[in-house]
């Protein structure tokens, strides 16, 4: 029997990933990523620039969490693809659980 061999780029899985954290999120906390994304929309309104872990904090106590934070990278994927952000550089992250890992800047577009 043949086997099917199936090849994915880095971007297809991170975005495979990002989709399931989030329909994750929405079958744990029905309308999950509706109420994240009108934070994000709210967010984005007082900020030039900001980190997703910016974000994710300052939501705190306004959406409930989600079972991974994964969730809130297609938050800011959707604010991106919607051109209301974009990537304009990386920093280290300051989450000291993270290891000094380095995720992107995002600029508000206005």
């Amino acid at each position: 029997m043949e086997q099917l061999t199936i090849n994915f780029t880095g971007s297809q899985l991170a975005e495979q990933g990002m989709n399931a954290a989030m329909q994750h999120a929405n079958d744990c906390i029905p309308d999950w990523s509706k109420q994240a994304y009108h934070f994000a929309i709210t967010y984005c309104r007082t900020r030039s620039r900001f980190m997703a872990e910016d974000m994710r904090n300052a939501s705190d106590g306004i959406v409930p969490g989600p079972p991974h934070t994964r969730a809130w990278g297609g938050i800011i994927r959707r604010l991106s693809n919607n051109g209301i952000i974009r990537c304009v550089g990386i920093s280290k992250v300051k989450n000291v659980t993270a290891h000094s890992a380095n995720a992107s800047v995002w600029e508000v577009v206005r």
